[in-house]
């Protein structure tokens, strides 16, 4: 050891664990004093600067577990170098690994190695391999091949499995007839470079030569497809299995598998060199790459096998499956329907068809599955007058494993049966068929169980969720079987009720706006929020004579239509028409939009003007009538089937406000040639009515005014006047006053006093009524002054006649 003292003090060095035998330990060329610390000898050195430790030391040698080896703790030092001289040429070894050099010394050899840093070390060594014999390589091959027909070619695999015992390869050679093809070559693991196929040799066997990226040792996987071509031979002569044979191997040894394709099956007809086993002597990589079954297979070893091979149909085996089948019977008012699910898992071997049995009486609607080639439905052979008829159902290609075929039917019921069977569904030849079935009602019946046979009640909550999944209704019945011998029977007792039809479309609210003209026109904007779930058509019933202007539906543009009944008339009303407006379909409420005009009464002179509300043909909850008189006229309400919420408030002008923001979209709409939304104005006397479902009642809803322009309540002032005047003559004159007039001409005024007066009563506004009511009371006054008159001189012509 070479050690450099830092320090003038006395330190102690580990040299060696005390597991060694030590012979001598020298520091500096002079004997040093070793003891034993925590495991290791240790020597102790004094004084700065370098020092040399040299220990001669003894650890045995171990052989009775492979080469010899001997192993020794050592200082965890950064530089360690090691010489080992051994006797007769050797292979040396070491762990952990390092270069190790060699070279001869007389008859020795002497090894020299730089050990990284670690605590322990181990050295092995062997004799040595000749040089004559060092770049040789020894291997062995074991080959394995999977074979199968096709019409016109025989397709081949071949899995070479090396074994390469002494040294490393980087070309591998392989034999193969000369009439057979190679399509590929490759290895699982990867390194196939490439690969060069020769020309023929004599014996009529091509080589090839697989070259690989890197030189390979130990197992090695290579795989080889090919082919041969048939059609070349006598159709009597069998065909020579074309097999892979190794080159430059010390033994191999193969097999081979017939595999039996969809099409061809492989026969042999000359087995030379080989020997049957079982199919469970192929090794797990071989038997994972076969998808076909295997027919026959052979085992030989190099003895140069012949086998060949006949083409034979394959024998087709029925394959072992169960069923499971989920019917699904919907009753209607006419037809009951069925939706059976059959699920198929094929326990061992293939399908290539499948029969359906069911009830003669019934029609079949759709047959669907994975690979079905075509379907069809006869009656049973063996018995024509059998109440049974089969579905059979061929596929595309053999089936395994899993799958799942779907049947649609139906049948026509009878109304007049006491009981209406269920009919069901089977699977012929299944070893186990078990089944479910769940019954739904799609109309107002009544179901109850009437005779079940081999048939046990099911929970609903135990069907399948695809089954639940089918229908939206709920799950009346249900009921499961097993393997039902005899025949599962289920007959339904249904008792069919009169169904009431509900509304499937609503208006929440209805908010009419009404501007009314001087001219008699009336606009009005009628603003829907509707419920839609199957109407196709809102049908709105409008006043006499509108003209429609738009119509906007959930904010896009509609046209609407005219009903066509009666040429647009409302149940053969001439006086009213009605519209159709298309609607979407939206649980939640949508905006509908229609304005149009009605020509009303012109507001002049002294008059009623009337006006209807629009009746749609949905439910409304919620009206709201908003009506805009011009301003000047006198009105009075006389009449309403709605709720009067405002009476003559005054309203400024003022247009709606968003005119303003849909300027912009009115102009694209007029470019793309839409209708444009209107806006109607609010101006005017306001009267404001509501009512809860107003087009329900049988009352049309609507609404009279009587109006008094401003001119003729002048007049009106002045006929009121008069008539008061003729009132007074009339009481007056009836009344025996001083006034002499004719009776007859007194009840003339009197009548007409009261009747011009009646009229100015209700025609005129507050101001003319109340100077007819303050006239009439003078009038009164005066009456009763003249009749006490009247009395006074009765009395005193009485007491002057007494």
């Amino acid at each position: 050891f070479e050690v450099e003292v830092f320090g003038g003090g006395r330190i102690t060095l580990p040299v060696m664990p005390s597991g060694v035998t030590l012979s001598d330990v020298r520091i500096d060329g002079e004997a040093a004093t070793v003891f034993e610390e925590n495991g290791f000898f240790v020597a102790v050195l004094q004084g700065r600067g370098r020092h040399q430790v040299q220990v001669a030391f003894q650890v045995p040698v171990i052989s009775g577990d492979g080469p010899p080896h001997a192993s020794l703790q050592i200082p965890k030092i950064p530089v360690s170098r090691f010489e080992l001289v051994l006797p007769g040429r050797k292979a040396v070894s070491v762990d952990p690994g390092a270069n190790v050099v060699t070279a001869e010394h007389g008859e020795d050899t002497r090894a020299t190695v730089f050990i990284p840093m670690s605590d322990r070390v181990t050295f092995a060594w062997s004799a040595a391999v000749p040089d004559d014999l060092r770049g040789q390589v020894r291997a062995n091959a074991s080959l394995y091949h999977a074979v199968h027909a096709e019409e016109g070619v025989l397709h081949a695999i071949g899995v070479v499995a090396y074994e390469i015992t002494h040294g490393e390869t980087d070309l591998l050679e392989l034999e193969l007839p000369a009439d057979a093809q190679v399509n590929s070559i490759s290895a699982r693991a990867g390194g196939v470079s490439d690969w060069v196929v020769t020309d023929a040799d004599d014996n009529g066997r091509k080589r090839i030569d697989v070259f690989l990226e890197r030189p390979v040792s130990g197992e090695f996987l290579l795989e080889v497809a090919y082919e041969r071509l048939l059609g070349g031979q006598d159709v009597d002569e069998a065909i020579a299995v074309p097999l892979l044979s190794a080159r430059n191997v010390h033994r191999q040894r193969g097999m081979v598998a017939l595999l039996s394709g969809p099409e061809l099956s492989l026969e042999p007809v000359t087995e030379e060199g080989v020997t049957r086993v079982g199919e469970n002597q192929l090794p797990p990589f071989v038997a994972n790459l076969l998808t076909m079954a295997v027919a026959h297979t052979f085992k030989y070893i190099d003895t140069g096998p012949q086998l060949s091979v006949n083409t034979v149909a394959p024998e087709r085996k029925q394959g072992r499956f169960d069923a499971q089948v989920d019917t699904l019977v919907s009753l209607g008012d006419v037809t009951l329907k069925g939706a059976a699910t059959v699920e198929i898992d094929v326990k061992s071997g293939t399908l290539q068809d499948l029969r359906l049995t069911l009830p003669a009486n019934i029609n079949v609607l759709g047959v669907s599955g994975p690979s079905l080639r075509n379907y069809e439905v006869v009656a049973i052979e063996d018995d024509p007058a059998a109440d049974s008829q089969v579905i059979e159902l061929q596929f595309t290609r053999e089936m395994e494993g899993q799958f799942r075929i779907d049947v649609a039917y139906e049948r026509i019921m009878d109304r007049d049966a006491p009981e209406t069977e269920v009919p069901t569904l089977s699977v012929e030849a299944a070893e186990v068929e078990h089944g479910r079935i769940a019954i739904e009602a799609l109309t107002a019946v009544e179901v109850r169980a009437g005779t079940v046979e081999q048939l046990s009640s099911l929970d609903i909550n135990e069907l399948p969720q695809q089954l639940v999944l089918k229908t939206t209704n709920p799950i009346l019945l249900a009921y499961r079987y097993v393997n039902a011998q005899p025949p599962i029977k289920l007959g339904l007792k249904i008792t069919r009720h009169r169904e009431i039809g509900v509304q499937v479309a609503a208006i929440e609210r209805a908010d009419y706006k009404t501007l009314i003209t001087r001219d008699g026109l009336a606009v009005t904007t009628a603003r829907l929020t509707v419920r839609n779930s199957r109407r196709q058509f809102l049908r709105l019933a409008l006043p006499p004579q509108s003209q429609v202007w738009s119509v906007f539906v959930d904010g896009k543009p509609e046209k609407p239509a005219y009903a066509t009944e009666n040429d647009g008339t409302v149940n053969g009303d001439t006086n009213k028409s009605a519209v159709l407006i298309k609607m979407i379909n939206s649980a939640r409420g949508f905006p509908v939009e229609i304005v149009y005009a009605t020509p009303v009464t012109e507001i002049e002179g002294l008059g009623t003007l009337t006006s209807f509300m629009p009746r749609p043909d949905m439910v409304v909850t919620h009206s709201r009538w908003d009506v805009f008189l011009p301003a000047g006229p006198s009105y009075q309400v006389l009449d309403s089937s709605l709720d009067l919420l405002i009476a003559g408030r005054p309203v400024n002008p003022r247009l709606i406000q968003r005119k303003a923001l849909t300027t912009a979209s009115d102009a694209l709409r007029t470019q793309m040639g839409q209708p444009l939304r209107i806006n109607v104005p609010t101006q005017g006397i306001q009267f404001a009515f509501e009512k809860l479902y107003a087009n329900q009642s049988p009352e049309e809803a609507s609404f009279a005014v009587r109006f008094v322009s401003p001119g003729a309540s002048q007049a009106s002032l002045v006929a009121s006047a008069i008539g008061a005047l003729l009132v007074w003559l009339g009481i007056a004159g009836l009344a025996g006053s001083r006034i002499r007039v004719p009776r007859r001409v007194a009840v003339a005024a009197l009548v007409g006093g009261v009747g011009t007066l009646a009229i100015t009563l209700g025609y005129l506004g507050t101001g003319p009524v109340l100077a007819s009511v303050v006239t009439l009371l003078l009038a009164a006054i005066w009456g009763a002054w003249a009749a006490a008159d009247r009395w006074r001189l009765w009395r005193a012509n009485r007491f002057m006649e007494g």
